[in-house]
């Protein structure tokens, strides 16, 4: 198995993999962006992370809101903690130390906090702060009170950290601007002798299903199909290069972004100052919340509520039985070693390690209608449902199973390098059918709510994987807003905030409805629809005990 093929293959269509790989990215600064800069770019493949000698001692105050240092690295320099955990993330990616950013041959500077003097200008510099209630991303030094740590904290960092690896990926010509979905190769032999006996192929010793075909008066063309893990392939793939112009849209550097989910807090575009008002969080005991699918957006979520001010119970649904190679380039709970382990167990054990108080109660099985009848408990006493499956079916019995019992919903996805995070409060907003009759029509609706096709390559050809479907930064950056909203649901704060947030990554941008609650455009008020799933729910059973 080609292990370094398996943890990209769900990237290779959208990213130049050869090129990240090459890349050469200096760390400047220790802001609360910097373990989630640092855990994009090794979970992408960049090639070397540097960060300055002087980068002094990771603190315990470096533990708060992250989980990618442990207890056990206070002490240590930051640079040798780094690679420390950076190695487990993924062992391709180094860590080195430079005397000085002027002096250190990088391809990007990302800084996370303010630095004494001058930054080279022949280098793309990223500006990556996390404020109180937001976060700024750009090219030019922000002006930014010093932080408040508080319950989004960790979920604003995140987010950080992956909209400035997406920049670094944008301004070094890394993205693909023609996604390529899948790509295959097949060998074409034709014998000059006919076969008398049925041909058998065999790639590296192991057995391959051929294809034939003849047309009249030709030789029988036998095709062999051959998996993009083959590194000759793999070298073709990358060679091979989609002749077309870049547009600036995609490679320029943004001047600056900020963002947050508050509304009425915004940047002073002219001297690059975040301007918010305080806002009073609590925090958050004795909260359920259901998780349903513990993947590339779950795994997030799960890590983010794990080390935000958030202290209750955790209930993770998820049937994948069993961690693969090319999950660890965005899943962020598992590790190499936890391949062909459930992901319920190994979420667990990892949710376990990173904050021992939190109860995680988790369930490998799939979501089906009859879980509102099995589970029932489960969710009346809920006070939260995060949806993050990767089906259409499973996305719609976990809406109306949410619905049935008023509880709230935090619908998130993403696909390629883009994604969008919904709240859905059933006296207010219907469920999440609603949504899809909204913006697809009924028919449509209802189709995709019996849609039972799984978007993981889990079940694909092996032959013609999908190349361009995840990609770390677009999975970071959909579940920490799905996170940032899930506790701002769970908080209940006076001042407004965003029910609707979309991402677009080529350009790093990011959108949300602006209409106020009750929003005109998605506020409906409740629907008729978990009624009618819970009478078909009944029709059924009756039907199966008659």
């Amino acid at each position: 198995m080609n292990r370094d093929y398996d943890r990209y293959k769900r990237q290779l269509g959208l990213v130049h993999q050869r090129r990240v790989g090459e890349l050469n990215v200096l760390l400047l600064g220790d802001g609360p962006a910097l373990p989630y800069v640092a855990t994009n770019l090794a979970l992408v493949g960049v090639g070397t992370l540097a960060l300055p000698v002087k980068s002094g001692l990771l603190t315990a105050a470096h533990l708060a809101g992250q989980f990618l240092f442990r207890a056990n690295d206070v002490g240590m320099p930051l640079a040798d903690a780094l690679a420390h955990r950076v190695r487990e993330l993924n062992p391709h990616t180094q860590v080195k130390r430079v005397e000085s950013a002027q002096t250190c041959a990088c391809d990007a500077i990302i800084v996370t906090d303010p630095v004494a003097g001058a930054l080279p200008a022949h280098v793309p510099v990223i500006w990556a702060r996390v404020s109180d209630y937001g976060v700024y991303l750009g090219a030019h030094q922000p002006s930014i009170a010093p932080l408040a740590p508080n319950l989004l904290t960790p979920a604003l960092a995140s987010l950080c950290g992956a909209l400035a690896a997406q920049e670094v990926l944008r301004v070094t010509r890394c993205l693909r601007q023609s996604e390529i979905q899948k790509f295959w190769v097949t060998l074409n032999y034709a014998f000059r002798e006919p076969a008398n006996a049925e041909l058998k192929f065999a790639l590296d010793g192991a057995p391959v299903t051929s294809t034939s075909d003849q047309r009249d008066g030709e030789l029988r063309v036998h095709r062999v199909p051959v998996n993009l893990g083959s590194d000759p392939v793999r070298r073709l793939f990358e060679d091979t290069a989609v002749d077309e112009p870049l547009a600036e849209l995609f490679t320029q550097p943004l001047a600056s972004l900020y963002y947050s989910p508050v509304w009425n807090n915004r940047l002073d575009a002219h001297a690059y100052r975040v301007i918010e008002n305080p806002l009073a969080l609590p925090a958050l005991r004795d909260q359920r919340v259901v998780l349903g699918g513990i993947g590339g957006l779950g795994a997030w979520v799960a890590a983010l509520l794990a080390v935000s001010d958030f202290a209750g119970e955790l209930v993770v649904f998820d049937n994948d039985t069993r961690v693969e190679m090319h999950n660890l380039n965005r899943q962020v709970l598992y590790t190499e070693r936890a391949v062909n382990e459930p992901k319920a167990h190994a979420a667990t054990r990892a949710l376990a390690q990173i904050n021992p108080a939190l109860v995680v109660t988790a369930h490998l099985e799939e979501i089906q209608a009859t879980t509102a009848i099995t589970r029932a408990e489960l969710m009346a006493r809920a006070h939260l449902a995060i949806s993050t499956f990767d089906n259409f079916r499973a996305r719609y019995v976990f809406s109306e199973w949410a619905a049935l019992h008023g509880v709230p919903l935090v619908n998130g996805g993403a696909d390629g390098f883009n994604g969008d995070v919904e709240v859905i409060v059933p006296a207010q907003h219907g469920c999440l059918l609603c949504r899809w009759e909204q913006t697809r029509g009924a028919v449509a609706a209802q189709a995709m709510s019996a849609d039972e096709g799984h978007l993981s390559c889990t079940r694909e050809d092996a032959n013609a994987p999908e190349v361009g479907a995840a990609l770390v930064t677009t999975t970071a950056a959909i579940a920490s807003a799905q996170t940032l909203l899930a506790l701002l649901t769970l908080a209940h704060p006076a001042t407004p905030v965003d029910h609707h947030i979309g991402w677009l990554g080529k350009e790093n941008a990011m959108d949300k409805c602006r209409l106020a609650e009750p929003c005109p455009q998605h506020a409906r008020g409740a629907c008729a629809h978990p009624r009618a799933f819970w009478q078909m729910l009944a029709e059924t059973l009756d039907g199966e005990d008659s």
